[in-house]
């Protein structure tokens, strides 16, 4: 999903996390912007929301790991990434579980915690 923000002075694209587009979708990356124009912004790439795990006991039931680091329920999700290309990893839990579920949203075992924070 692609959406519409305006700048009006110099802006740093974070590294890694944005792309900035024109209205003709040429791509530019890691750039100073000077812009009085619309400008599409595309989140690419997860916010990390903390470089450790949550170690959490949970009820059997369906989750929705917050998979873009936007949430403010983490490590749950809130609906945050719709201005995103990600989306949640949605698991089940079959019966009372401690689980450690990954916090900088690294992981390659999502949603649990592989210590790839570790490495950050």
């Amino acid at each position: 999903m692609i959406i519409t923000v305006e700048f009006d002075t110099k802006n740093e694209v974070e590294k890694g996390n944005l792309y900035i587009f024109n209205k003709k979708l040429d791509y530019f990356k890691n750039k100073h912007y000077t812009l009085g124009k619309l400008t599409e912004v595309f989140i690419t790439e997860p916010k990390i929301a903390q470089k450790a795990p949550f170690v959490l006991e949970l009820e059997p039931g369906k989750y929705y790991w917050c998979a873009c680091g936007l949430s403010t329920n983490q490590p749950f999700c809130n609906s945050s990434h719709k201005n995103t290309d990600l989306k949640p990893e949605i698991f089940e839990i079959k019966e009372k579980t401690k689980i450690a579920l990954c916090g900088c949203k690294q992981t390659k075992t999502k949603p649990k915690c592989d210590r790839t924070h570790k490495t950050l």
